[in-house]
């Protein structure tokens, strides 16, 4: 096993969560055996350096604060190769108030600036939309909102 190519990655995994296959990826990116390979993955699992399930729980709250909704966090983490029962696992701790409350503040932030504008209510609902949040929910928060 490679000592600088481990202590390299120890670096990488320290930095910030990673999930499997991104250090999976940086692994192959050294070109190195495949026996040094695994061998270093099992030295990195081993000593925590990784974890799908640690990484997918930071994500989740770190997303869900800065108001994205449920759906573009679970698309997102289907990109990072998630599996999608830990998904489903840390994507109901999302507290339903505090969605209403981002979408909220996400509805005022967006009137503010275009409340003038021609289709209000539809350019609004696909901003929501895009934001991740489920129709229903969108479709709930607006009908307290006159526009």
């Amino acid at each position: 096993m490679d000592a600088v190519i481990l202590s390299k990655m120890q670096r990488y995994c320290s930095y910030q969560e990673r999930t499997e296959t991104e250090v999976r990826q940086k692994l192959a990116s050294f070109r190195l055996t495949r026996e040094d390979e695994k061998a270093i993955l099992e030295q990195l699992i081993a000593e925590c350096y990784f974890d799908n399930e640690r990484f997918t729980e930071i994500y989740v709250k770190s997303k869900s604060a800065k108001a994205w909704g449920k759906n573009k966090i679970k698309v997102a983490l289907l990109q990072k190769k998630i599996p999608e029962t830990l998904i489903r696992k840390y994507l109901a701790s999302i507290n339903l108030e505090q969605d209403r409350k981002n979408i909220v503040k996400l509805i005022d932030k967006w009137l503010k600036v275009n409340k003038k504008q021609d289709n209000v209510l539809v350019k609004l609902y696909r901003y929501l939309y895009g934001k991740g949040y489920d129709v229903e929910l969108i479709s709930e928060t607006l009908k307290s909102y006159e526009l």
